[in-house]
């Protein structure tokens, strides 16, 4: 009997089940001669005796970690990585057969049953009935599936023992099990796409993206190449519609006018009943505002970017039922009562404003917070803990508070409860309900970088880290309160220590370690009492090996996939969402601008597209700038960084970059920003960009005094703002700040909120969307 599953173990899969250490060595020692003796029983089972004594069997469906080993290891030792190479050296290659493609979602619920156990498969069906989301690869010979919380590749065909995730505890199991049934969803609704986003849930299977187009958004979703229909859900319905996304919009084929991507072109029509959900754009049109003319398109709304209502009619979020604010629900979808109460909760910030949320306020913020944490409304939750950190910040008096930023966390708040009324996908509007926190066993990360920012009071390092085997992008946060009188800089920082080395050490380093654990929202906390389980080592080469979608290859390609998401207000709240791994092969035209002090420059890849770096002086980081700029100019073979749309182009703020000299972290040089940089020839400001933030900063003025104590000043302000926005070509945006002070002047106050959501919703997607 030939054991296929130990034959199927090549170099990679054994490095992921154990480690590349452990694998060398044990090769080394075959080599060396110590072979052990192998023997295969009746029932399948391989045994093997090596020259020391110590014996080691491997039954018909055991893994690595469930064989069992006479030697006095913990866990997967070098014995049982030796046996399993002494067992593929001595198996004749005609006997191991071609690899073939194949789905873990041919596996049954009676065969999990089996190998996880009952309770395991109860626990894991709970939270499919709660739904969560997956990112299912067709990557033979191992496919693997991306969880909120973890990823699991399968590396043996048919075999769970062979199941490797990161995650260690209940959670490794249930994992396994969410990610058999999220491939079988795949295999039903989109059997020919080799990527496929989906949520998953127990009576409704909705594929939500695939590489090959936006899936259908329906109950009794169709294949990833159907267009939503009537009744397109509005998780998109937050003022700006894109192509395919997390919670719907038209698809690429049957949502779309000639040339058009995600945008809605001005005018009365909005989407139709079966003609995909929104809109299509004007020929010409891309995901974002196209300038032209006197001006852009709009692309925030039911005429100039927005979603289409739950009925399939153009209509933003601020479309009501019933005359309460909250947008048209669809009929038989339960918005989750903390979602609710949450939404409420920011109607009532919204009419006090932060100058006026007294401690009761504040309080029953805090109270909310937890709420809906509980019912695993990660996202919602993650919006009031920075709503707490705001109001907190504004009572102290501290820089961290910004007007801008608690007026788009109201609207973040309300847009979730809409696209949630609208029956949206729930994993990727509201939470899947995974656990705060999971562990993780041992796991390898690649550092791209830090960032280091703050404020008067404080300073916030954030290292990111790529996952070695799927390039999944975590991010470990530190903080440090700044005495008095002191001002750290970047620099200042890099000695502080971070899991058990420096800040610029771990900043460039390969991190190994078996006390970590990661949130949904990918924030990697590594337990600071167990720092001896982690090592660090120098980065070395590793950015080059790192997988698709972190590391850019294709800048063109990069881009589409930036415009194709849905809007940021109803996407999962991840940290680090579009650092990658920038592959250059040119840099082009350096230059500083001294009013703005922003240093940019245009790079290429290999196939001549390009992107725009750009990085502003901060004054914690006074020496980055004179650093990136040398690093520009000594050829970099890399840079990471934060990937985003502006003014049409893809833009590219650093963290890092790799030259032949070794990696540049630009926030953690010395300097004092006194280099000699070259100028830039200066550019005028766009009209487009001032009208958007002299509207958006009027509307951040009403939520900081409140709609209830706002001044005819502000209302003055908004109502220049609308007069520029129809100038630019932002008319139905400009209708939404009018019908705002319309209804301020009658002064109904579900009317003002609504109002005032409609058209946050419409500025910050239409923002975005540049």
């Amino acid at each position: 009997m030939t054991r296929a599953d130990l034959l199927a173990l090549d170099t990679d899969a054994l490095v992921a089940l154990a480690n590349r250490g452990l694998v060398k060595r044990a090769a080394r020692e075959l080599d060396a001669g110590a072979v052990p003796a192998l023997s295969t029983d009746a029932d399948g089972t391989v045994r093997g005796r090596f020259p020391d004594g110590v014996e080691v069997a491997f039954p018909v469906g055991a893994g690595l970690d469930t064989a069992s080993c006479t030697c006095p290891a913990t866990g997967v030792c070098r014995h049982r990585v030796g046996l399993v190479l002494a067992y593929q050296r001595e198996t004749e290659p005609a006997e191991r057969g071609p690899a073939s493609e194949w789905s873990p979602g041919g596996i049954d619920d009676e065969t999990l049953r089996q190998v996880l156990g009952a309770r395991t498969l109860t626990a894991a069906r709970r939270r499919r009935a709660a739904g969560y989301s997956a990112y299912v690869h067709r990557d033979a010979p191992a496919p693997w599936v991306e969880l909120a919380t973890c990823t699991v590749r399968f590396l043996v065909p048919g075999e769970l023992g062979y199941a490797h995730t990161d995650a260690v505890g209940p959670e490794r199991a249930e994992a396994i099990a969410l990610a058999v049934w999220a491939f079988r969803e795949a295999d039903e609704h989109a059997p020919g796409e080799r990527e496929v986003r989906l949520d998953v849930v127990e009576r409704e299977k909705i594929p939500a993206e695939s590489s090959g187009g936006a899936a259908s958004r329906q109950s009794g979703a169709r294949g990833p190449e159907s267009g939503a229909g009537p009744g397109a859900d509005a998780a998109a319905a937050s003022g700006g519609g894109t192509g395919a996304s997390g919670g719907g919009a038209a698809s690429r084929e049957n949502g779309s006018g000639p040339g058009g991507d995600a945008g809605l072109r001005e005018g009365d029509a909005g989407a139709r009943p079966g003609e995909g959900g929104a809109a299509g754009p004007a020929p010409g049109g891309d995901a974002g505002l196209r300038e032209g003319g006197t001006g852009a398109s709009d692309g925030a709304g039911p005429q100039d970017g927005g979603a289409a209502g739950p009925d399939g009619r153009g209509g933003a979020v601020g479309d009501r039922a019933g005359g309460r604010e909250g947008g048209l629900a669809r009929p038989g979808v339960e918005v989750p009562a903390g979602m609710e109460s949450a939404a409420g909760l920011a109607t009532e910030l919204l009419a006090e404003g932060a100058m006026h949320a007294g401690p009761v306020l504040g309080a029953a913020l805090r109270r909310m917070c937890r709420t809906v944490g509980e019912q695993g409304l990660h996202w919602p939750a993650g919006a009031l803990e920075d709503l707490v950190e705001q109001l907190d910040a504004y009572a102290a008096r501290g820089a961290r508070y910004s007007a801008e930023h608690y007026a788009e966390l109201l609207t973040e708040l309300h847009a979730r409860r809409r696209a949630a009324a609208a029956g949206g996908l729930r994993s990727q509007i509201l939470g899947g309900g995974e656990p705060g926190r999971t562990p993780l066993r041992r796991v390898r990360l690649v550092s791209l970088g830090c960032r280091v920012g703050g404020t008067v009071d404080e300073r916030v390092a954030e290292v990111f880290f790529a996952h070695a085997g799927d390039g999944t992008v975590l991010v470990l946060r530190r903080r440090w309160d700044v005495p008095p009188d002191t001002q750290p800089t970047g620099h200042d920082l890099a000695g502080r220590r971070v899991a058990g080395t420096s800040l610029g050490a771990l900043a460039v380093a390969n991190l190994v370690s078996e006390s970590a654990s990661r949130s949904a929202s990918r924030v990697v906390h590594i337990a600071p009492g167990r720092v001896a389980r982690t090592t660090v080592t120098p980065v070395g080469d590793a950015w080059s090996r790192l997988p698709a979608p972190v590391m850019v290859r294709d800048l063109a390609a990069a881009s589409r996939a930036l415009e194709e998401l849905p809007p940021r207000l109803i996407r999962p709240r991840v940290a680090a969402e579009h650092v990658r791994v920038v592959e250059v092969a040119e840099v082009r035209e350096v230059g500083y601008h001294p009013g703005a002090q922003r240093l940019d420059a245009e790079i290429a890849d290999a196939e001549g597209g390009t992107a725009r770096l750009t990085a502003e002086y901060r004054a914690h980081c006074p020496g980055a700038l004179d650093v990136l700029a040398a690093a520009l100019a000594d050829g970099p073979r890399v840079i990471t960084g934060f990937l985003r749309r502006g003014r049409g182009a893809l833009v590219i703020d650093p963290i890092a970059v790799l030259t032949a000299g070794g990696v540049t972290v630009p926030d953690l040089a010395p300097g004092e920003g006194d280099g000699d940089l070259a100028v830039h020839v200066p550019t005028a400001r766009d009209r487009l960009d001032t009208a958007l933030e002299a509207a958006l900063t009027a509307f951040a003025e009403i939520a900081h005094r409140g709609l209830r104590h706002a001044t005819p000043g502000v209302h003055r302000r908004i109502e220049e703002a609308a007069v520029e926005l129809r100038r630019v070509g932002l008319t139905a945006t400009a209708d939404a700040a009018t019908a705002f002070l319309a209804a301020s002047r009658i002064g109904e106050a579900d009317a003002m909120t609504r109002t005032w959501v409609d058209a946050q919703l419409r500025l910050i997607t239409a923002a975005d969307l540049r």
